[in-house]
C-alpha cells in the first residue's frame, strides 16, 4: 500500500523528491507550498524560509542518500554486507 501511494504521489507531482516530501508531510502541505511559492522544484522549496517544514526538508535528502548508498555499497565501504530479507 505504501509503495502504491508513493507511486501515485510521484505521478501527481512529477518528481520523486516532491513525492517523498508529500509522503512525509502530506499531500496538502506540499500542494500548498508549491502554489504559495510558484515552484514545483523540491530543492527550491527547501531553500525558501517558509517553503516546507524542517522535518520534510530533512527527510527527502536522507531517503535520496540511502538510495545512493544502496546502489553503491563498495564506494561506501559496505561491500559484502548482506541485506535483510524482504518482509512478507
Amino acid at each position: 500500500a505504501a509503495a502504491a501511494y508513493l507511486k501515485d504521489l510521484q505521478v501527481r507531482f512529477g518528481s520523486w523528491e516532491l513525492a517523498l516530501a508529500a509522503y512525509n508531510g502530506g499531500y496538502g502541505l506540499v500542494m500548498q507550498a508549491v502554489r504559495r511559492n510558484n515552484t514545483n522544484n523540491f530543492w527550491a522549496l527547501s531553500e525558501i524560509e517558509n517553503g516546507l517544514p524542517f522535518a520534510t526538508r530533512s527527510y527527502v535528502p536522507k531517503i535520496v542518500a540511502a538510495a545512493v548508498v544502496s546502489r553503491n555499497p563498495k564506494t561506501f565501504g559496505l561491500e559484502g554486507v548482506k541485506p535483510l530479507p524482504a518482509l512478507d
